[in-house]
């Protein structure tokens, strides 16, 4: 097939373009910007499957990418011949072929979409924006989806719909234009969160020098994480602190006896403190490691209602985070406040793929379509962003990604 253009008539790369030519520009970037037909190619049991490997995971990420998250819409476009022309593909998979394949290969397959999504960072040179001081945004943050029940139908399905609601779809970003960077499926173990967090920063400090900033919600527990990233090196961090089950009249004292208290804003006093804490971990070698990790705690105090009238009883609210920056309580929650755009790129990263529910019953192909969809939508980001010509990756660009 011919090459694609990357840019529209006369050089404008926002130049609107059918879906169908998108694909082909799609298809020209996995080639050129990732190994997936190469790796799917060494992959076992090609002789034995249905489908070629390369065209399960290719039409995958195509109804991803065009914005269809379900597996039907593969039959719709099983008679579009420009489809599988566009993609490369010897033939367009059945919906029921697709689902079996995935669901008997899903592991390869979900390491092979993960490491594409690195390669893709690296042969695509995409541009990493810094923070003011040297930092690089990791942000972290949970995918929602509807309850499983409400489409599987919780009488014939309810021991799925369990185990489905057990697991935490996250989402890393990386950058402040919110590259997806990996996706992971977690359970609601600390254990398997941690992992899951030296993953996703062993892939970011592969792609940048820069010393990385990770900024979450409280996923599986702040505190672990914060044990989990003091073995990391050229890594700060700002995590939510989970403060429902907090004594808030205590906080109320200590914060306006012992910490800074700003009464600019007329009917709203702001009160600042910052808290050390100490915990251990255990090395290698047997030995413990101590180390502290500093809580900014923000108490505010509402007196007057939005539209200002004198509220009988004050609303205290609590608020905190856990961080490892050394900067004033202002800086450090400025900081994680851009933090909350993750929630609109969440939500953008939904729309774009149509991921609104798990689509299979099986986590691991669930999985899978995670890995596919960050891909498709890093391509898609890629593709529409506008002023960014793409080079040709150079040969150092073949990769040992991680």
């Amino acid at each position: 097939m011919k090459p694609f253009p990357g840019k529209g008539p006369d050089g404008d790369p926002c130049a609107r373009r059918s879906d169908l030519a998108d694909l082909a520009i799609l298809n020209q970037y996995l080639e050129r910007f990732t190994s997936m037909s190469k790796r799917l190619s060494h992959l076992p049991g090609q002789g034995r499957a249905w489908i070629a490997h390369v065209d399960a995971l290719k039409s995958l990420v195509a109804i991803l990418f065009v914005g269809r998250g379900d597996f039907e819409t593969i039959d719709q476009l099983s008679s579009d011949r420009f489809f599988a022309e566009s993609l490369g593909l010897k033939e367009i998979p059945s919906e029921s072929a697709l689902r079996r394949h995935l669901e008997e290969y899903a592991e390869p397959l979900g390491a092979v979409a993960d490491i594409c999504i690195t390669e893709f960072f690296k042969r695509a040179s995409i541009p990493l924006d810094n923070l003011p001081d040297g930092h690089v945004t990791l942000d972290i943050g949970v995918l929602p989806m509807a309850d499983p029940c409400s489409f599987l139908g919780r009488a014939r399905w309810g021991h799925v719909c369990k185990n489905l609601r057990d697991l935490i779809p996250v989402v890393a970003c990386l950058s402040m234009r919110k590259w997806a960077l990996t996706t992971g499926l977690l359970g609601r173990s600390n254990d398997e969160f941690a992992a899951f967090l030296a993953r996703v920063i062993d892939k970011a400090q592969w792609l940048t020098d820069a010393p990385l900033l990770i900024r979450m919600d409280d996923v599986c527990g702040a505190w672990d994480a914060c044990k989990a990233l003091s073995k990391c090196n050229q890594a700060d961090y700002i995590l939510k602190w989970n403060c429902h089950d907090q004594n808030l009249p205590l906080w109320y004292r200590r914060a306006f006896t012992e910490g800074r208290v700003n009464t600019s804003c007329p009917g709203k006093e702001v009160a600042l403190l910052s808290v050390e804490d100490q915990h251990s971990r255990d090395n290698e070698d047997g030995t413990q490691h101590k180390a502290g990790a500093r809580l900014v705690i923000m108490v505010t105090k509402y007196t007057t209602d939005k539209s200002g009238a004198t509220l009988l009883v004050p609303e205290v609210k609590l608020e905190g985070w856990w961080t490892s920056l050394r900067l004033s309580e202002e800086a450090v929650i400025a900081l994680y406040q851009d933090h909350l755009a993750q929630g609109r790129h969440i939500s953008r990263f939904k729309n774009e793929t149509g991921l609104d529910r798990f689509i299979s019953s099986m986590p691991s192909v669930n999985q899978v379509i995670l890995a596919s969809a960050a891909l498709a939508c890093n391509i898609r980001h890629l593709i529409y962003q506008p002023g960014f010509m793409i080079e040709e990756p150079s040969p150092s660009a073949e990769s040992n990604a991680p």
